[in-house]
């Protein structure tokens, strides 16, 4: 379980790292670059509205790993996008299924801890922050290096 916590972490932590490169990339004014982070904020409400149905329809245990592949794939088109426009749609895009694995490896995990019978959720959770940190030095490295956009 703690494998998703720390995967989301990591996905959101290297791409935070490189919006900076993004909106130089891209020649993005700082409203420019507003519109795409909106965008993502966007697709993040989205998706947890329909993450939570699906979570209910499904189960959390049968959402989360789809979830959690297409929100490591989804992270990767905001990074290359040509233009203002499909980093907006890719951000959004993002944003619903970043919340899609969010929402449903919450619920799991309180399937979990209620299994166990003990306190687990904080350490998932620490799991998400470790997974932050890497991230965020793995996009750090791929800047230093020059590597990517």
């Amino acid at each position: 379980m703690s494998f998703f916590f720390l995967a989301l972490g990591t996905v959101s932590g290297a791409w935070a790292a490189r919006i900076p490169a993004v909106k130089s990339d891209l020649g993005l004014s700082n409203g420019q670059l507003a519109y795409g982070l909106f965008a993502l904020t966007a697709g993040l409400i989205v998706g947890m509205r329909f993450a939570g149905r699906l979570t209910d329809r499904f189960g959390s245990a049968r959402v989360t790993t789809p979830a959690a592949v297409v929100t490591c794939l989804a992270v990767i088109p905001p990074g290359y996008a040509p233009t203002l426009p499909l980093l907006i749609a890719s951000l959004f895009l993002y944003g619903v299924v970043n919340a899609s694995l969010d929402v449903s490896m919450n619920a799991h995990g309180v399937e979990v801890e209620r299994a166990c019978g003990r306190p687990l959720m904080s350490g998932f959770h620490g799991m998400y922050s470790v997974g932050g940190l890497l991230g965020a030095g793995i996009g750090g490295l791929f800047a230093w290096l020059g590597a990517g956009r």
